[in-house]
């Protein structure tokens, strides 16, 4: 099992974060990859399928939306997606939160099973380290872009 977390904080409020970071099919900026929405409810029962291609090597990662709760009053929303894959399994729990004097904290928790039980331990580290990386690189740039039409938008640009 691999366990990684990336925090990010951002100028967005809590529901545009929360917005950019349950946007689906932008996941595909993950290298290699695409994202194929199968059920979209807007929130919870959402499925999706993280589709990974290298060369003639192929993963599909089917996920569904488990836990959905947008930010409301008290600037904080919830989001956990269980892996629902033979040969991945595991979940992502999203967390939004209003940061003191403005701005949002999003932290992205994931948890991956490699499966068999000898490939999770070899596969294990790197999938731990290259996680973080890529998550954190997709999610921080989504939030960018975000905050960047945003600023356009308000600028009349």
């Amino acid at each position: 099992m691999s366990t990684f977390t990336v925090t990010a904080p951002t100028r967005l409020s809590a529901p545009e974060a929360f917005a950019v970071a349950t946007d689906w099919s932008a996941h595909c900026r993950i290298p290699f990859t695409d994202v194929e929405i199968t059920t979209d409810t807007g929130g919870l029962g959402t499925r999706f399928v993280g589709r990974t291609r290298i060369g003639p090597f192929r993963l599909d990662d089917p996920m569904e939306v488990v836990g959905w709760r947008p930010p409301g009053a008290d600037g904080r929303g919830h989001v956990k997606v269980v892996k629902q894959g033979s040969t991945l399994a595991g979940d992502a729990v999203i967390d939004v939160a209003s940061a003191p004097g403005g701005g949002t904290v999003v932290r992205w928790r994931e948890t991956i099973l490699v499966g068999p039980a000898w490939l999770a331990r070899l596969a294990g580290p790197l999938v731990r380290v290259g996680g973080h990386v890529v998550f954190g690189w997709v999610l921080r740039s989504q939030l960018r872009e975000a905050e960047s039409r945003r600023s356009r938008g308000r600028s009349g640009g």
